[in-house]
């Protein structure tokens, strides 16, 4: 294999590092935006659950003035019932008493059902509260640890980065010219052929180019791909 073959892929092998890190970087913000979202998800159920707490406690203070109120309304009629001479009146008061004896059962009833309810969701609150706290750690440690691979990745960027113009220098300007315009269109510029095909295109290739990388003398294009042909040592 010439020299200047050999240093394409050298140079095909740096680029292909440094595709692949970069590949990874553009995925990483991804990989955060997610466990970032998950966490919000989880965050505002969290948050959801804890207004409808608050919000039957609400229901509760609601109730527990409704409840006065009827005890008081009670407490009024009875004290009524010892001034009234009038029998309607006092049927009035008598049903007045009746309805609202009903209705702080009915408040009484329905507090019991809110405090019942109010227990299990402080519970499940707590249990929430508390998974959710585990899951966030998790998520924060997987982030911690993206961002440490992102600083990794960089460090192995530059690495790279530095290493590619000794590899360019070794190749003739015209040449590093026309890889470095199929490598804007390819991801390898520089395939081995395979039987007598591109390794690139795959397209079947002429006896002539196939004994002219052969002879390794001069860098082979081939005609449909444009990709630079090599035969495996």
């Amino acid at each position: 294999m010439n020299d200047q073959l050999r240093a394409l892929l050298d140079l095909q092998k740096i680029d292909s590092q440094i595709d692949a890190v970069n590949a990874e970087l553009k995925k990483i913000p991804e990989e955060i935006e997610s466990e970032r979202l998950a966490i919000n998800d989880a965050k505002l159920m969290l948050e959801d659950k804890k207004k409808s707490f608050v919000q039957l406690k609400l229901e509760q203070k609601s109730l527990d003035i409704e409840l006065s109120n009827k005890e008081e309304a009670i407490k009024k009629h009875n004290t009524e019932l010892n001034m009234v001479k009038d029998n309607s009146m006092y049927r009035a008061l008598l049903s007045e008493i009746e309805k609202a004896k009903i209705d702080k059962g009915m408040i009484e009833e329905k507090m019991l059902e809110l405090m019942d309810l109010g227990d299990s969701l402080n519970k499940d609150n707590k249990i929430e509260e508390q998974k959710y706290k585990v899951e966030e750690a998790k998520i924060n440690d997987r982030i911690a640890i993206f961002e440490k691979r992102v600083v990794e990745l960089n460090t192995q960027l530059q690495q790279l980065s530095q290493q590619r113009p000794g590899y360019i220098e070794k190749i003739e300007p015209g040449i590093i010219s026309k890889y470095e315009q199929i490598r804007k269109l390819k991801s390898f510029v520089i395939v081995p052929i395979e039987g007598d095909s591109c390794g690139g295109c795959r397209i079947l290739l002429p006896a002539y180019m196939l004994n002219d990388v052969k002879k390794d003398k001069n860098i082979v294009f081939c005609e449909n791909c444009s990709r630079i042909l090599y035969y495996p040592e």
